[in-house]
């Protein structure tokens, strides 16, 4: 140790780039987690909006006298026909903050099958399907 020294010596700075790179080793997968958690947060309530907005709709068939359930289903699934923006009277609108933690943002989202599917950038994917008999719809989540 020399009186009068300036600086830190390379075995002092070493040590300090070795311990700060073991605590971000440590503390980098409790933030890598907070992104999943946060698309599931995401994805559970969509369904919970998803579910909200058939009843709504579902109500306002009853209002106009359409007690037909199958042809009712099929109207509803065209009224989940994604829109952009503000929602109008007939579709369902996916908030652009929404879209952009998925992994096609502009992508279409109704399958063949007639379900939802929102494939997150992470890699997770959450399904949503109606019933054809009972008109339930069940949310899975894969990959959270």
């Amino acid at each position: 140790m020399y009186i009068g020294r300036k600086g830190f010596s390379l075995i002092e700075l070493t040590m300090v780039i070795v311990i700060l790179g073991i605590l971000a080793v440590s503390v980098l997968p409790r933030f890598i987690n907070f992104n999943k958690q946060a698309e599931l947060g995401v994805a559970r309530h969509f369904a919970g909006v998803l579910k909200e907005a058939e009843d709504i709709y579902y109500t306002r068939l009853i209002l106009d006298n359409i007690d037909q359930y199958e042809l009712a289903q099929r109207y509803f699934l065209s009224f989940v026909a994604f829109s952009e923006g503000v929602s109008d009277r007939n579709t369902l609108a996916i908030d652009n903050g929404i879209r952009n933690l998925l992994q096609n943002p502009g992508g279409e989202v109704l399958q063949p099958d007639n379900s939802i599917k929102l494939t997150f950038k992470s890699g997770a994917v959450a399904n949503y399907y109606l019933s054809p008999t009972t008109g339930a719809i069940t949310a899975e989540y894969v990959g959270f």
